[in-house]
């Protein structure tokens, strides 16, 4: 699939949309707007736990 048309990740705090695609395997990212510091866990999903190792 085109990248242009691969859905971003979207700030939990903000809701801007990252430089990342959901396809991207990364656990967390800081958002550029609002420099919040997001954590996903296996499969994409936000999580505010992973810092207590829940996530």
């Amino acid at each position: 699939m085109p990248a242009w048309l691969q859905s971003k990740i979207k700030c939990f705090y903000c809701g801007r949309a990252s430089k990342y695609n959901k396809n991207d395997q990364i656990r967390s990212f800081q958002c550029a707007s609002c420099e919040g510091t997001n954590y996903l866990d296996k499969v994409g999903t936000p999580c505010m736990t992973m810092k207590l190792g829940i996530c």
